[in-house]
């Protein structure tokens, strides 16, 4: 599961999660002002019986204006390998992610949610199957510059080479404080 979550006084934040094997996972969090926010899960199939297994996780921020993000360094590992990469972003523009690629390999866009309500925020999961085993870096392309951006890649093994990702799902929404920030 990955959300992307803005505030205009507390900044911005991205998250992953996993849960290998579970058959649902819950994220929660605390809202100190009022937000927008967009959330995208994916499910990763393994491969037969086996579960997908983390190699490895890595992140990467923006917080000035930039039109690409880069993940340094990401290995994987491991027969049926899969690599996952998911960003959550300020899209006050309109802005998209263009591309993602490894090792100037290009990954497929598989899910996205946005808001919009004054201050936008998406988010976007991308997949690439069969990762060369080789260490290389992510770079994130967006259609435009963005000043705030959170990027999570996730390698695995032993994910399905034909079906990795099986089920997605979204949401978006807007929460409101009642009563003034700080009043608890």
């Amino acid at each position: 599961v990955s959300y992307n979550l803005l505030t205009g006084s507390s900044g911005f934040y991205g998250m992953q999660s996993r849960e290998t094997g579970a058959a649902s996972t819950t994220m929660s969090w605390t809202l100190d002002n009022s937000v927008n926010w967009s959330s995208v899960g994916i499910s990763i199939n393994g491969s037969g019986s086996t579960p997908p297994v983390v190699v490895e996780t890595k992140t990467a921020t923006i917080s000035a204006s930039s039109t690409t993000v880069t993940v340094a360094g990401v290995d994987p590992a491991g027969s049926n390998r899969l690599l996952t990469v998911a960003v959550s972003f300020v899209n006050n523009s309109s802005q998209t992610v263009s591309g993602v690629t490894f090792g100037g390999v290009a990954l497929t866009a598989v899910a996205s949610g946005s808001v919009s309500n004054g201050t936008s925020s998406r988010v976007e999961w991308w997949r690439l199957i069969a990762p060369s085993a080789t260490k290389a870096d992510i770079v994130v392309t967006f259609s435009a510059a963005v000043t705030d951006a959170v990027v999570g890649a996730t390698a695995y093994y032993s994910a399905n080479q034909t079906t990795p990702i099986t089920d997605t799902t979204t949401g978006t929404g807007t929460y409101t404080l009642a009563g003034a920030v700080g009043g608890y």
